[in-house]
């Protein structure tokens, strides 16, 4: 791993994902849902939901070129709970800095000491 994971909390891994799934979720990504997506006037610049829009993403997040990345860290029962997409074009106008979420996506909301504040993000449960 270049960087470190334990160091940094993220690691920036080289070639694990293959040409043609990088191509097939480029094609899955152009397919345009106005009720949830963020239109650039040259295009889509920020999808949320993606396991619910993109079958390819599910894939990827499955596969077992990234399930030997994570599972020695966060072990075998470990899933993924959310995927974003953002493509900030030099143009934008919206300054985000760089920053760590912290929330969840989740199914429901279900109260337990520890979680919150609670909000809705595109449809979803958030703590």
């Amino acid at each position: 791993m270049n960087g470190g994971l334990e160091e940094y909390g993220f690691a920036i891994m080289s070639a694990v994902i293959d040409a043609s799934t990088i191509v097939q979720l480029l094609q899955e990504l152009r397919v345009e849902e106005p009720r949830q997506d963020n239109s650039a006037e040259h295009g889509i610049y920020a999808r949320r939901n993606l396991f619910q829009t993109m079958p390819g993403v599910c894939r990827l997040a499955a596969s077992r070129p990234v399930r030997t990345l994570v599972e020695p860290s966060l072990g075998a029962g470990c899933f993924a709970v959310r995927a974003i997409y953002f493509d900030k074009p030099p143009g934008a106008n919206w300054k985000v800095p760089w920053h760590q979420d912290l929330s969840v996506a989740l199914a429901s909301r279900r109260e337990s000491e520890g979680f919150g504040p609670w909000s809705r993000k595109a449809g979803v449960v958030h703590a």
